[in-house]
């Protein structure tokens, strides 16, 4: 704490500053440098805080691999969420070996939050969200691509819909703020969905099958967990690929994508779309496909079961 008190952090940010035109090793050893000295929640918080913090979500939007941006990106893993978070490398595995039993979970309306890690995971400035937002873009370079994704994967498994927001007491004030910064949080997602949504789409592009499965998987994770961007995922076009992905991608990315289908399938906008008979048509097609796994065929014949029960 003594270093917080004599202004470490300010100075810090300060050098940071564009005015400052500080070199590129001079960005990483400072980003560093914050990473060491703000290791408890409330120094991350007052990190947050100032407003010269800024600079690091510019780093964040960036869609260049420089040693800085990857520097920003490295840090802000440290500095983004709770010292209590329990996300750790148990959650990252957990959302890709869910993967294979989320159709399963769909189908049988299990709880699909069973498949995270327990325990807090509170994400301290929300603005990282749409910071990220603006780094996926299909021709941003793969390695910021994947960070980035991991990023918002980290971030998508917060424990609730509003977990970006600092924990409160039971100040009136605050607790009048609670609507306002849901509906923030759902604007910054809504954007990442826009933003995701060119990266389904398959290309030729080295290592960007990569980029599809993890784009895929966060995909998973936010309509799994959040039913309120459901909605979002449809108006922003992402029914189109996840169905191609379904009939045509390999196998863990045509799971991965049954498994949003049968998630988004009783959202009534995503009845709209896929009652209309160029989805039915490929819907069935997915079903006839002997190449196509047991899990995805059954995952495509639940779809079908749900519209039948559910459209008129």
């Amino acid at each position: 704490m003594a270093l917080i008190d004599l202004g470490a952090v300010d100075l810090l940010l300060s050098k940071l500053q564009p005015a400052a035109k500080p070199a590129p090793q001079v960005i990483i050893s400072c980003l560093a440098a914050l990473s060491q000295v703000c290791k408890h929640d409330v120094m991350k918080q007052q990190l947050w805080d100032n407003s010269d913090s800024a600079v690091i979500l510019q780093l964040l939007s960036s869609r260049q691999n420089t040693p800085a941006v990857k520097a920003a990106h490295h840090a802000v893993m440290q500095l983004g969420w709770s010292v209590d978070s329990a996300y750790g490398s148990c959650c990252t595995s957990s959302i890709t070996g869910s993967i294979f039993d989320s159709v399963t979970s769909h189908i049988s309306s299990a709880d699909s939050s069973s498949s995270m890690c327990s325990g807090a995971n509170v994400l301290l400035e929300p603005a990282i969200i749409p910071a990220l937002a603006e780094a996926l873009h299909p021709a941003a370079d793969v390695p910021v691509l994947m960070s980035a994704l991991k990023l918002l994967s980290k971030a998508a498994a917060s424990d609730d819909f509003d977990a970006s927001a600092p924990a409160v007491g039971p100040d009136i004030n605050s607790i009048a703020e609670q609507p306002a910064l849901k509906r923030q949080q759902q604007v910054n997602w809504n954007k990442v969905l826009f933003a995701l949504m060119p990266l389904l789409i398959p290309t030729q592009r080295r290592q960007g099958h990569l980029v599809l499965s993890a784009a895929l998987e966060l995909l998973v994770v936010l309509t799994e967990r959040y039913l309120e961007l459901q909605p979002a995922v449809c108006a922003a076009g992402c029914l189109p690929p996840l169905l191609v992905q379904v009939l045509e991608g390999h196998s863990e990315q045509s799971l991965q994508a049954a498994c949003i289908l049968t998630g988004i399938v009783d959202c009534s906008a995503a009845q709209d779309r896929l009652a209309q008979e160029p989805a039915l048509a490929l819907l069935l097609r997915v079903v006839q496909n002997k190449e196509r796994s047991v899990d995805v065929q059954l995952a495509a014949v639940h779809v079908l079961r749900r519209l039948a029960t559910c459209v008129p």
